[in-house]
C-alpha cells in the first residue's frame, strides 16, 4: 500500500465522526450553510443543509487545516463547480464529481487514489467512479490537494509568479496577510488543474464573497 493511499485512506477515515457528529452548528457554520442555500440553489436536490454542513467541517480535518479567513470556500468551490452535482461530469470524461476533480488529483501520482482504474481514461458514467463521486471522499481530497500543495516546495515560487503576473489578482480583498495571498495562489492553481496564474479561482471567490459577507 503506498504512502499516498494510506493518507488518503487515514483522511476520509479520521474525517467521520467530525462530519458524522450531530452537533449543532457553530454560528459561524450556520451563517455559511444558510448564505449558500440562500445564494447556490443544487441542480440535483443533494444540496441540502446537513450535506453542506459536512462539507464545510472538512475544512477543520487536521489533515486539510483551511485558515480560519477562509472557511467556505468547499462550499463556493462546490457551488461554482458542479452546483453540488456529486455525480456530475466534465472535460469530455477526465473531471468528476462535487469539486470536478482531474485525473492527476484522484489518482495521479500525488493524488489521492479515488478510483486509481480511471486515471489514464475518461469516464463516461458516475458508477465507473464511485469513490470520486462520493461528496465527502471528492471534497476531502480536493482540500487535502490543496494543503499538500501550499506545505510543499512550490508556495513561494508560485507566490511569487502569481503576484508579477497578475497583480491585481488580491484587489478587494482589503488587507492581506503574505500567508493568505499563498493560500489563495495555491487554491488557484490547484483549482485551474495546475495550469498557470490565469487560473486563479476567480469564479470560486465570486461565491466566496456572497458567503462571507
Amino acid at each position: 500500500m503506498s504512502a499516498v493511499y494510506t493518507l488518503a485512506a487515514v483522511a476520509i477515515a479520521t474525517a467521520a465522526p467530525a462530519w458524522d457528529s450531530w452537533e449543532p452548528p457553530t454560528p459561524r457554520e450556520r451563517a455559511l450553510v444558510e448564505a449558500s442555500l440562500a445564494t447556490c440553489r443544487s441542480r440535483t436536490g443533494n444540496g441540502d443543509a446537513w450535506q453542506r454542513l459536512r462539507l464545510l467541517r472538512l475544512e477543520t480535518h487536521p489533515m486539510v487545516r483551511v485558515p480560519e479567513r477562509w472557511r467556505g470556500m468547499v462550499l463556493a468551490a462546490a457551488c461554482n463547480e458542479s452546483r453540488f452535482a456529486a455525480r456530475a461530469i466534465g472535460d469530455g470524461g477526465l473531471a468528476l464529481g462535487l469539486l470536478q476533480l482531474h485525473h492527476f488529483h484522484r489518482a495521479g501520482r500525488r493524488g489521492c487514489n479515488l478510483d486509481p482504474e480511471t486515471a489514464r481514461r475518461r469516464v463516461r458514467s458516475p458508477e465507473d467512479a464511485p469513490d470520486s463521486t462520493q461528496p465527502t471522499g471528492n471534497a476531502l481530497c480536493w482540500l487535502w490537494r490543496i494543503r499538500q500543495a501550499y506545505d510543499g516546495e512550490r508556495t513561494q515560487g508560485m507566490r511569487r509568479r502569481c503576484a508579477q503576473r497578475r497583480p491585481g489578482m488580491f484587489r478587494g480583498l482589503g488587507k492581506i496577510s503574505r500567508d493568505d495571498r499563498a493560500w489563495l495562489a495555491t487554491w488557484g492553481w490547484i483549482a485551474g488543474g495546475r495550469r498557470s496564474c490565469s487560473e486563479v479561482p476567480e469564479g470560486h471567490l465570486r461565491w466566496w464573497f456572497r458567503l462571507a459577507r
